[in-house]
């Protein structure tokens, strides 16, 4: 979490798990595209993505989801994307 808002992530990125929009692995601090601006409040990491909280409760999720990681079935993602809560109470 950077003070300005938004995330940075570096180290290997095969399954786009910094997501910055690129499959380039980094060895420097990369911003997590779209991120900036929203105020995190926590960032989880698991294998090969990460997912960060919002003060608005919303959660975003990023990189590898053979799994459903990020919330949904379908494809990695590149750059971060709302996870849908539908009724979970975060309190």
């Amino acid at each position: 979490m950077v003070a300005s808002g938004g995330v940075q992530c570096a180290g290997f990125n095969n399954e786009g798990q910094l997501g910055d929009g690129t499959t380039n692995s980094s060895t420097q601090l990369e911003s997590v595209s779209g991120l900036g601006g929203l105020w995190i409040v926590d960032v989880a990491a698991g294998y090969e993505f990460s997912c960060a909280l919002t003060d608005a409760d919303e959660v975003y999720c990023w990189g590898d989801n053979a799994n459903g990681q990020l919330g949904y079935f379908g494809s990695d993602s590149l750059t971060r994307v709302l996870v849908g809560l539908g009724d979970l109470d975060l309190d």
